[in-house]
């Protein structure tokens, strides 16, 4: 529980769609407190930065680590201080990735441990162009 400087942008719960946003919210408003850690960094951490954003307007997205990010929230008349502390971003770590091009396709593999994955056969097709 909080309270939210007179200038915020107060987020009603109504407004909150994804599931475990609104039980991170629900609980910080009857216990006073709740965390909930979003692992591994990557698209799933950048969804919730990207949903918190999208619903208040006050809230600067944390964008490197060691950042924070606060919203503020109206869970059924008691408000709700939100804060998203990135420790590692997507861009944190590493990956390998093999490609075959040719003049028609693009396919791309990531790579995991010693093995070489043939990107024709367990890739991902990016891009396929038609013959002219």
């Amino acid at each position: 529980m909080a309270d939210a400087p007179d200038e915020a942008d107060l987020v009603p719960i109504g407004e909150v769609d994804d599931e475990t946003l609104r039980e991170v919210l629900l609980e910080a408003a009857e216990e006073g407190e709740a965390e909930a850690h979003i692992e591994p960094p990557g698209e799933e951490v950048d969804r919730y930065i990207e949903l918190v954003a999208s619903l208040s307007s006050d809230f600067e997205a944390p964008s490197a680590p060691g950042e924070s990010g606060t919203a503020y929230f109206d869970v059924d008349g008691t408000t709700v201080e939100l804060t998203l502390h990135a420790n590692r971003f997507h861009g944190d770590y590493w990956w390998t990735a093999r490609y075959y091009v040719d003049e028609n396709v693009v396919w791309r593999v990531e790579v995991t441990g010693e093995e070489s994955p043939d990107p024709r056969a367990d890739g991902k097709l990016l891009e396929c162009r038609e013959d002219a």
